[in-house]
C-alpha cells in the first residue's frame, strides 16, 4: 500500500501544471535547408516545388509578422496589397543571400522585407509632401498681404501708356541711328 501511494506522490510531482510548452518556429532548420536546396535548383520546375512545398507558407507568415510588429503600412494600400508587394520583392532578391556566409536565410529575408517596407513608406511621405494640394493652402496664402493683387485698385490711363510707348521708341530709333551711322562713317 505505502508502495503505491509513493507511485502516486511521485507521478503528481513529475507532471507539471498548465499547457505543454510547443516550440514550434515556422522558420526553421528545414525552411534554412530548402532555402539552400531553391539556390542549387537548377531547374524552374525544382525552384516551384521546393518554394511551394517549404518555404510560401513561412516567408508569408514572416513577412504578415514583420508588417504588424512594426506596424509598417502604408496609405492607399490594403494589408493584402502591401502583402504581395513585399512578397514579390523578396523574391527577387532571393538569388543574393549566400548561404557560404554562415548567415541565417531567415534574418536576411526579415531584414529585406523590413528595411523595402521602411524605404517604401519613406517614399510615400515624400510624395505626399511634394503634392500638397493648392486647396489646402489657398486660404493661408490668399490671405497673406503680399500676395494680394487686385486690379480694381489702379487707375490704367491709355494715353499715359501709349505716350511712354512712343517716347521710348523714339529713343531706340535714335540710338540704333547712331549706331548705324557711326558704322558708316568708319
Amino acid at each position: 500500500m505505502q508502495e503505491t501511494l509513493s507511485a502516486k506522490t511521485e507521478d503528481v510531482l513529475s507532471k507539471k501544471r498548465g499547457r505543454k510548452t510547443v516550440n514550434v518556429n515556422y522558420f526553421d532548420v528545414r525552411e534554412e535547408n530548402a532555402v539552400r536546396n531553391y539556390l542549387l535548383a537548377e531547374t524552374s520546375e525544382e525552384k516551384n516545388k521546393i518554394y511551394n512545398e517549404y518555404l510560401r507558407g513561412p516567408l508569408d507568415k514572416m513577412i504578415s509578422s514583420i508588417i504588424r510588429r512594426y506596424k509598417l503600412y502604408r496609405k492607399d494600400m490594403d494589408f493584402t496589397e502591401i502583402h504581395c508587394d513585399t512578397h514579390s520583392f523578396l523574391m527577387t532578391k532571393v538569388d543574393k543571400f549566400k548561404p557560404s556566409k554562415e548567415k541565417k536565410a531567415y534574418s536576411y529575408f526579415g531584414t529585406i522585407c523590413k528595411n523595402y517596407l521602411m524605404g517604401q513608406i519613406i517614399k510615400d511621405q515624400k510624395e505626399t509632401n511634394r503634392k500638397v494640394s493648392y486647396e489646402d493652402m489657398s486660404e493661408s496664402i490668399e490671405e497673406r498681404p503680399d500676395m494680394i493683387y487686385r486690379i480694381d485698385d489702379d487707375v490704367v490711363d491709355t494715353s499715359i501708356i501709349i505716350g511712354e510707348y512712343l517716347k521710348e521708341l523714339t529713343e531706340f530709333i535714335e540710338n540704333c541711328l547712331l549706331y548705324t551711322s557711326d558704322a558708316a562713317d568708319e
